[in-house]
């Protein structure tokens, strides 16, 4: 019975991959590889019933965007010309047309496909995804399917289908409304809503069809009992193993035109992993339908309907949950002598301190820009935090809203988190802070990075500036000397638990610099005089707003993605841009809503 289920499994999932006009290939039994599409189509979406749906365009490079103009329909956000010469050449090549799932999307798009309110929690048991080349796990250049991992998806597959078909609260989740009674018709009621969900597409007939024979199918295969329960469950392994369910596919293609529009079912499916994460959800599904998504303003405007969804609160914290690395604040260790206050709870709580501080400046603060995320005194706080940053008044374990002292605070960098992990178990760490400064806020090439520079052992009387500015007089001293040392020396008031501190070894703190940036170099005196500066300058919205490009896209940004980074950088300086607004200038142009013909691929 086992191998009669596999074999129709296999043979179910070679099916359902039929709108790809190519094969799919088993590998030694074990799984499919990425789906082939044949180069014969002229750049109609064969996955549609009739190939001609409202949702689709007709492949022209002319249903994209005009390429040299940012627009939105916000009429306080102008137009962004795109000066030099940069901005007409060919738009940057496209990444792979099959993008598998990440997990964290694997987990979002289960929940949201099977309609409940919580994931399913599996993908932790999956193979880890290789690492990233990026700061991100989304790298669509890297995510691929072997054969540990298509067995995890097959036992996922089959113990999800088990649960919805054995639910009847979990089947009427997922059920058509006002389905038919009569058992083929109603299969074919489920098959057609379910499968444009999993596949987040229509099915064409052949796929209908192929998946209605599974379905009918499925009392001679398994046995006796309930014929629609088991169809259900049979069809439902299907669905949740077929490439069309784990990748994100990309099948629009043109033999003539070196650059073709993704039909709007592409969009919807691009937008939403975008911008949440996961699946279209029925709102998005219709507008595909309506073709209401080929046109800019109706797609800005769906963006902006998604940037204030929870869905995209979820999609923010995950992207500064990885490049701030929160999840390693749970590695965190002081020593218990200099800080008996911390212990793994106030680790965990400083991690919480930061994501409420961040998704309050973007999603309720009244500036919500990148200059309130870099110069913002609020924060929030529980009692061993209060404790900390020195504040007076009754705390509790609940977090609340409180005002930092705009002298000694300024946004992101001068939260406790940040300045806790990086740091050692006994003190600042300049280097490390430094270091994730130039990198992750400004951006800034600092060409390899040499091995971790060992400090002397602490000295009475010496500062950790003094010791770090001699370890490091030998080892780059144009990168130390110039961008890491006055970074990390900027923080020198804050410990190895980010408390304030005016004196060190019973020596004044000495925290001013010099910041240097592509516009000029600049003095400061502390952290938040640095902060401000990071926050005035042209580096760090250029930076922020590639690293959303990155993980938007799901790939390193290119030399011809310049000219988008830097319109959206400089409109954010300008203050014409809210975080918010980054993401839907994101994806609200040609880059995002097109993609490189399989003709141009080979000469890109």
């Amino acid at each position: 019975m086992k191998q009669t289920l596999s074999l129709i499994l296999v043979l179910g999932l070679a099916l359902s991959v039929g709108c790809l006009d190519g094969d799919l290939t088993i590998v030694n039994g074990d799984g499919p590889t990425t789906p082939k599409p044949a180069n014969n189509n002229t750049g109609n979406n064969s996955g549609n019933n009739t190939g001609n749906n409202t949702g689709n365009n007709t492949g022209s490079a002319d249903a994209g965007f005009a390429p040299d103009t940012v627009h939105t329909v916000n009429p306080d956000f102008p137009d962004l010309p795109c000066e030099g010469p940069a901005c007409r050449e060919p738009l940057s090549s496209s990444p792979p047309r099959f993008t598998r799932l990440t997990h964290e999307q694997w987990e979002n798009t289960v929940r949201d496909l099977l309609r409940r309110t919580v994931r399913p929690e599996m993908a932790g048991n999956f193979l880890a995804d290789p690492p990233s080349a990026g700061i991100f796990d989304n790298n669509v250049n890297i995510l691929e399917v072997n054969p540990r991992l298509w067995e995890h998806y097959r036992e996922a597959a089959e113990r999800l289908a088990s649960e919805v078909a054995s639910s009847p609260e979990a089947l009427e989740l997922i059920m058509p409304a006002n389905a038919p009674d009569e058992l083929e018709a109603r299969a074919r009621a489920f098959i057609e809503e379910f499968g444009q969900r999993a596949y987040r597409r229509p099915l064409d007939d052949e796929e209908l069809a192929s998946h209605l024979a599974l379905f009918m199918s499925a009392p001679s295969q398994m046995g006796q009992g309930d014929a629609f329960l088991q169809g259900v469950e049979l069809v439902l392994r299907v669905f949740l193993q077929s490439p069309s369910f784990l990748y994100r596919t990309e099948l629009t293609h043109s033999q003539t035109q070196p650059r073709v529009a993704l039909d709007a079912y592409e969009r919807a499916s691009k937008l939403a992993f975008g911008l949440w994460s996961t699946m279209p959800d029925d709102t998005l599904f219709a507008a595909a339908a309506a073709g209401e998504l080929n046109n800019r303003a109706s797609l800005e405007l769906h963006a902006r309907r998604m940037v204030n969804d929870e869905r995209a609160q979820n999609m923010v914290a995950e992207f500064h949950n990885q490049l701030l690395l929160l999840d390693k604040f749970s590695d965190m260790e002081k020593n218990a002598d200099l800080f008996p206050e911390f212990n793994a709870e106030v680790a965990q709580a400083m991690r919480k301190e930061m994501e409420l501080f961040i998704k309050d400046i973007i999603f309720d603060d009244e500036a919500g820009d990148i200059s309130a995320l870099y110069l913002s005194p609020h924060s929030f706080v529980n009692e061993p935090l209060a404790a900390i940053y020195g504040l007076s008044g009754e705390f509790s374990e609940e977090f609340k809203r409180v005002d930092l002292d705009p002298n000694e605070r300024a946004g992101l960098l001068t939260r406790l988190g940040f300045l806790s992990y990086k740091s050692t178990a006994f003190e600042q760490n300049s280097i490390k802070r430094g270091v994730f400064i130039n990198l992750h806020v400004l951006c800034t090439d600092l060409g390899p990075i040499p091995d971790e520079v060992e400090l002397p052992p602490v000295i009475v009387g010496n500062t950790n500036r003094e010791r770090v500015t001699d370890a490091t007089k030998g080892c780059g001293g144009t990168c130390h000397g110039v961008f890491i040392n006055p970074a990390g020396f900027a923080f020198e008031n804050y410990n190895a638990i980010g408390g304030y501190q005016q004196m060190e070894n019973g020596y004044p703190v000495d925290a001013s610099g010099v910041l240097h940036f592509r516009h000029g170099s600049f003095p400061f005196q502390d952290g938040v005089e640095f902060s401000t500066l990071v926050a005035q300058s042209p580096n760090a919205h250029d930076c922020y707003t590639r690293h959303w490009f990155e993980y938007a896209y799901g790939r390193v940004p290119t030399e011809k993605d310049e000219p988008l980074i830097a319109r959206i950088g400089q409109a954010s300086e300008a203050g014409l841009a809210k975080i918010r607004d980054i993401l839907v200038l994101l994806v609200v142009n040609d880059i995002f809503v097109t993609r490189a013909t399989v003709l141009n691929e080979e000469t890109e």
